[in-house]
């Protein structure tokens, strides 16, 4: 009996092991499936992280070469209009300069277009160098002032001139200032073309 006993305790042993190691199978292998489940899902999410980022920097560095180059053209424009601006500036400030020192051209110019309003009514011209002028008009125009054409000083003391037909209409300001802005707006842009 004592060996049936033995042989009972040892197959209950056997039994017993086979059952734990076949239960301890099943817990590693579940264990193995959960890990490699986790595993696959983290790098899966890693995989997803590392798209993202990519797709942000792409973005990232899209939207900076835009803002790059815009930046860039807005920089060359300006440079542009300022370059234009200072030839501008320099050309005709000298060049107006120049022909309004010359009182014979300004004076020719008045003369010029008091001929061409006298023949619709009195003109007046307003002047702070009105001497001048009258004496001009009466040496090589007297008939302008027969016809109608008036001397006056300004009233600031400062106007080049200001012509202005009697009836009304419109007025005409000559002086450096007036002369600098209309050539500066004539020649910009012939000026833009040839720099540019």
């Amino acid at each position: 009996m004592d060996t049936k006993l033995q042989e009972l305790t040892e197959k209950i042993y056997s039994e017993g092991v086979e059952r734990g190691k076949a239960q301890a199978d099943e817990i590693v292998r579940k264990a193995n499936t959960e890990a490699e489940a986790i595993l696959a899902k983290a790098n899966a999410d890693a995989a997803q992280v590392m798209a993202d980022a990519k797709r942000r920097a792409a973005e990232l560095d899209s939207n900076t070469r835009s803002e790059l180059k815009l930046f860039t053209q807005q920089a060359v424009n300006s440079l542009k209009t300022d370059i234009a601006n200072l030839v501008t500036n320099r050309i005709t400030t000298d060049a107006v300069k120049a022909a309004t020192s010359d009182a014979a051209f300004m004076q020719g110019i008045i003369r010029s277009i008091a001929e061409a309003w006298v023949k619709d009514g009195n003109v007046t011209i307003e002047t702070a160098k009105a001497d001048e002028l009258t004496a001009f008009f009466k040496a090589n125009a007297a008939e302008l002032l027969n016809k109608g054409v008036q001397v006056k000083s300004s009233k600031d003391g400062q106007t080049s001139f200001t012509i202005a037909p009697e009836k009304g209409g419109f007025k005409v300001t000559l002086g450096d200032d007036e002369l600098i802005a209309y050539f500066k707006e004539f020649m910009r842009p012939k000026l833009v073309e040839m720099l540019f």
